[in-house]
């Protein structure tokens, strides 16, 4: 959603291009009303993002340009997450499709500074080579190459939060607690 807060009309530009092949799947534009709106793009070669043993990876990037000024770039990709959870089953699906989740949790390196692309796609490509789907990122968060590499490989990734034991119980606590974990989910949003 894009909030537009001004008395002037603004021209708003968008366009969804498929990375690997350059085209652009879909485009819209128009002059946003005031206050929040939202944008839906209607199109069948949209493709669906899968974990390498279940389908292709497709990434798209979405150009925004408002009134003809510097294009924003942002890269996504589009998938369905669903859960089926009761006393006897827990099941994932992903785009429709059952998906036996095999995984590990994964933390890289004590300092995270030492951490390079290269490392990441090192330890990414042995975590395909062991047959795993999913990576579990567990009380800290890392580097934006780490999430780039994982929707380019196929890896899924569970997010833990970075406050995963006993707390305070204090509305102080929980507040600060939710705002640092809305910023997790904002920082990452983009990855599928």
């Amino acid at each position: 959603a894009i909030r537009h807060t001004g008395d002037t009309a603004v021209d708003l530009r968008l366009r969804l291009v498929d990375i690997r092949s350059g085209l652009e799947v879909a485009s819209a534009g128009f002059s946003p009303p005031e206050g929040p709106f939202e944008v839906t793009f209607d199109t069948p070669a949209i493709e669906p993002w899968f974990t390498w043993d279940h389908g292709d990876q497709p990434l798209y990037t979405l150009q925004m340009s408002l009134d003809g000024g510097e294009t924003v770039d942002r890269r996504l990709a589009f998938r369905r997450v669903a859960l089926e959870r009761d006393n006897e089953q827990t099941t994932f699906f992903i785009n429709g499709q059952k998906l036996f989740v095999r995984g590990a949790s994964y933390f890289g390196d004590v300092y995270m500074s030492t951490m390079t692309r290269e490392r990441y796609l090192r330890d990414l490509h042995a975590v395909k080579a062991a047959g795993f789907n999913f990576i579990r990122v567990h009380v800290h968060v890392e580097l934006d190459d780490f999430y780039s590499l994982c929707d380019e490989l196929g890896i899924a990734v569970i997010q833990d939060s970075e406050y995963n034991w006993t707390h305070p119980v204090a509305e102080e606590w929980a507040e600060r607690l939710t705002a640092i974990y809305e910023q997790t989910i904002l920082m990452l949003d983009d990855h599928p």
